[in-house]
């Protein structure tokens, strides 16, 4: 009888470790071993960022250890032969040393100039010792041409586990992107560097050849501490990392900019500053920076004034907060007030947004059906999902609990969004024509 009852608790003890191991592994799925992401002398984490002039102009970062003092592109107009050494170009890189958790890696930035536009290069970046692989890729036409781009919402949670999917079915589906836009919200704010981590797993290679467009949203500022004050500073290793035009107000560098592409103006806007005039919390952008209303109102008179002097054809808004949530009592009062009469002013087509974790697509209500423009998008790409409020009506289309890429056509004539799910089933989409009056019409 004794030794049943052991046989008994032997058994159970057993299946108990079995079983909480494999929970372990199960709720740790993303979360790989520090190592996996740590920097060593290869160059790594290398990202295209949106350039100035991008016909003739391509940014290229990249991460290595700060062993690593030096590093530099060597580039040349695509070719196909192996065996015959192309003609190289060279370009040094300056350094970005970013310390984070006692850490200190080095981020590598160059920028490439004079150009040929709507060509293909061939590249690789990293040090006399360890370089990169050879990839691809190509500058913007100089002239109109069609062409379209990504648009991802928050990443944010789970972002191997699942926001991988996402970067990789858009990437697959649509491997000719022009560049790809970042709504905010990219990593977590509790998460360390792996998170960064997680992320350029999830986009391996594309980051290199489709150059990213991102707004910083709330979660890519890290928590310094909770309480008395919350305290909030943007991840350090964004500067490492992004290396975006530098045509935006004073005082957000890096974080607001406008590129113009053929017939299009992108404008990216910095929208955290929801809560920088309470008392519970404070944001800085860096350890000199803190959000203000001074601040605020620099970036407003500097949108008003790349709105009104706009003469592309097409103005597309980027920013993390939405001017309209779609989730219960998250209204953003700020934006609506100082934000909103601009866009209609200045005739903004779309605005694309992030930061409640659903899909949403419409316009203001108060518009009426003409012109109903702008077009306002809500997008969620990561694993993190929440609930639409059902009783807001400027909602035309919603989605819930669902992964979104969407990808933008620009044609001689109209602009059409098109957003799929992670099977490629198409979930929603939308035209703005321009009628020959000329006027713009919203096709739903």
């Amino acid at each position: 009888m004794q030794k049943t009852i052991i046989s008994f608790v032997a058994i159970f003890v057993f299946l108990s470790c079995s079983y909480q191991n494999n929970k372990a592994e199960n709720d740790s799925f993303a979360k790989q071993p520090d190592a996996q992401f740590a920097a060593s002398e290869y160059p790594d984490r290398i990202l295209q960022s949106v350039s100035e002039d991008p016909s003739r102009q391509i940014n290229l970062s990249w991460r290595s250890s700060s062993e690593v003092e030096a590093g530099f592109i060597e580039y040349s107009v695509l070719s196909s032969e192996i065996k015959k050494t192309p003609e190289l170009e060279t370009e040094h890189a300056f350094v970005v040393p970013v310390t984070f958790e006692n850490t200190t890696d080095h981020y590598f930035q160059a920028r490439l100039t004079g150009l040929q536009p709507n060509t293909s290069y061939m590249m690789r970046a990293g040090s006399e010792s360890h370089r990169s692989e050879w990839f691809t890729t190509r500058t913007a036409p100089e002239t109109f041409e069609p062409y379209h781009f990504l648009y991802f919402g928050d990443m944010q949670n789970d972002i191997m586990e699942y926001g991988s999917r996402t970067f990789r079915k858009a990437f697959s589906s649509y491997p000719d992107s022009r560049f790809m836009i970042h709504a905010g919200d990219l990593v977590l704010s509790s998460g360390d560097d792996n998170t960064w981590g997680e992320w350029f797993y999830a986009g391996g290679w594309s980051f290199q050849q489709i150059p990213s467009l991102p707004v910083a949203g709330n979660s890519d500022h890290y928590r310094m501490q909770e309480t008395p004050v919350d305290k909030r500073m943007l991840f350090p290793q964004w500067n490492g990392i992004f290396q975006l035009p530098n045509n935006g107000p004073s005082g957000l560098e890096n974080l607001s900019y406008y590129v113009d592409y053929p017939n299009l103006r992108v404008i990216s806007l910095y929208t955290n500053f929801e809560s920088a005039g309470k008392d519970e919390r404070e944001i800085y952008v860096d350890k000199h920076t803190k959000l203000t209303d001074d601040l605020f109102h620099n970036q407003l008179r500097w949108m008003e004034t790349v709105l009104a002097e706009n003469t592309q054809l097409w103005t597309v808004v980027v920013m993390h907060h939405p001017v309209f949530t779609a989730r219960e009592e998250r209204d953003n009062a700020l934006l609506q007030e100082y934000f909103l009469p601009l866009f209609e002013k200045h005739q903004v087509d779309l605005v694309l947004q992030g930061h409640d974790h659903v899909y949403a697509r419409g316009t203001n209500p108060e518009l009426g059906n003409e012109p109903q423009l702008p077009v306002y998008v809500i997008s969620i790409s990561g694993g993190k999902m929440r609930e639409v409020n059902d009783d807001y009506t400027w909602i035309s289309k919603a989605v819930e609990n669902t992964q979104i890429y969407s990808v933008i056509h620009i044609e001689s004539n109209s602009l059409k969004l098109e957003s799929f799910d992670v099977t490629g089933k198409l979930r929603d989409s939308f035209k703005i024509r321009l009628t020959s009056d000329p006027k713009k019409i919203l096709d739903h």
